[in-house]
């Protein structure tokens, strides 16, 4: 995928028909699929470095939020159950980190 300009390019990404079946196949759920990104979005918002990862890198950003799915976790900075973290350097990527409640509850 070419470099994604916004946020809201992301999230019309995370919302296409071939990502959200992906995400389907892991969680039927449709209100937790569509609060996972919505959330998803919000904490790539308020971090300029993660929006820039996420932005290069999106299909990182889609297995974050699938690791998530299947370990039903949130990634809400509040809840600290898990938190997208973004790495750089050659190839850089998002990826799902479990917080300590998240560790906690697994």
């Amino acid at each position: 995928m070419n470099e994604l300009k916004t946020i809201a390019d992301l999230k019309g990404e995370l919302i296409k028909s071939k990502s959200l079946a992906a995400m389907r196949a892991v969680c039927d759920d449709e209100n937790k699929v569509t609060a996972l990104v919505t959330m998803a979005c919000k904490a790539i918002s308020e971090n300029d470095f993660l929006a820039k990862v996420a932005r290069s890198n999106p299909v990182s950003v889609q297995t974050a939020l699938i690791e998530a799915l299947q370990l039903d976790l949130m990634i809400d900075g509040t809840l600290g159950e898990a938190y997208l973290v973004p790495y750089g350097g050659q190839s850089p990527a998002v990826q799902l980190q479990p917080g300590y409640l998240g560790l906690k509850r697994l």
